[in-house]
């Protein structure tokens, strides 16, 4: 008996690492951008970076930086709390979401893509920061995403 339990000890450590390895790689860190990246990858596609944050009331919008340009319009909001960033997040994804864009949510993390012919459009959300990039020049947005790791 003491034999036949040995015999499956490495099998059940065996399965007890893969299952653990499944279970917690959706637990990765997820990349949480910060103003300063955000500036970066813009202005190394070429961007005007232009910081909007005295147009909004700073208790819910703490930082917003906007580029825009003919064809592309990117965005970046950090919310004073994690419960604003998500209510705006849900907000912005109801004006932009079509029925071929792929969605990941989760409580810290959601994402939001959509690659069309025409169009290319990506909402990001990492706790309390935002960032939203839409337009038809998908070179120029995808410079940007691609430069934050997302």
């Amino acid at each position: 008996m003491k034999q036949h339990i040995l015999k499956k000890i490495p099998l059940f450590v065996t399965v007890s690492v893969l299952l653990a390895c499944i279970v917690f790689s959706g637990c990765a860190g997820r990349t949480v951008i910060t103003d300063a990246q955000f500036k970066s990858a813009c202005e190394a596609a070429d961007c005007e970076v232009t910081d909007v944050s005295d147009q909004f009331d700073s208790s819910v919008i703490t930082k917003a930086l906007t580029v825009s340009g003919d064809d592309y319009s990117l965005g970046f909001f950090t919310f004073a709390s994690t419960d604003s960033a998500k209510t705006n997040y849900a907000q912005m994804l109801s004006s932009v979401r079509t029925s071929e864009g792929k969605a990941v949510d989760s409580s810290e993390y959601n994402r939001y893509t959509y690659k069309g012919d025409d169009l290319t459009t990506v909402l990001y959300r990492n706790g309390t920061t935002i960032l939203f990039a839409t337009g038809a020049d998908k070179d120029t947005v995808n410079k940007v995403v691609t430069a934050l790791g997302l």
